[in-house]
């Protein structure tokens, strides 16, 4: 693993101060270069970059693995693997007919097809294959964003505001339906 460079050495102490706490970009745009500023007196340009980098060597998670929304130091592991390996993908891919869990579209039908999360890691989801399931490109997008995104928990606020009072009847069919719904699909929404 390389040597860490200053702005980098600084982020990842930043991040030990506060374990397992979740940053997004925003906050870590916002919070960093103020700690930076205070400390060496110095501007520091772009804090993601630097999380970015710590990210690639393990040193801190991020979630998604693309383009992170999300960074968090996690004293327990300093590399915590975020995608299944190829070997595992295909295991899972083979194991599901190379068809979408939920639709059962697949490769026959010239339906590009992927793995994805059962449970996402970040709902506390292991990276094994049993958590491993093949979708479409429709449900890997519909059903880990549903699980993960921000976006997704803002819609579920602004949902629940607009259903009727608990304890009418419309509210408790709807509910009903909901849960069903999730079992379908194997969506714990304890977790």
């Amino acid at each position: 693993m390389r040597e860490l460079n200053e702005k980098e050495s600084f982020t990842l102490d930043w991040f030990k101060q506060f374990p397992m706490t979740k940053f997004s970009n925003w906050e870590i745009k916002e919070l960093l270069p103020k700690e930076y500023l205070r400390k060496t007196g110095k501007k520091f340009q772009d804090p993601t970059r630097a999380a970015r980098a710590l990210a690639v060597q393990g040193r801190v998670q991020r979630f998604p693995n693309s383009k992170a929304l999300h960074y968090w130091y996690d004293p327990n592991s300093e590399v915590l693997p975020e995608e299944f390996n190829d070997e595992e993908k295909r295991a899972i891919l083979e194991r599901d007919g190379l068809r979408c869990v939920v639709c059962g579209k697949g490769v026959a039908e010239g339906t590009k097809v992927s793995v994805g999360y059962a449970m996402s890691t970040r709902r506390g989801g292991v990276l094994d294959i049993k958590n491993g399931r093949t979708l479409c490109p429709i449900h890997r997008w519909t059903l880990e964003t549903a699980q993960d995104s921000d976006e997704a928990q803002k819609n579920w606020r602004k949902l629940r505001k607009s259903l009727p009072e608990v304890g009418e009847p419309r509210a408790q069919r709807f509910w009903n339906e909901f849960i069903e719904l999730l079992s379908k699909y194997g969506i714990d929404p304890s977790a």
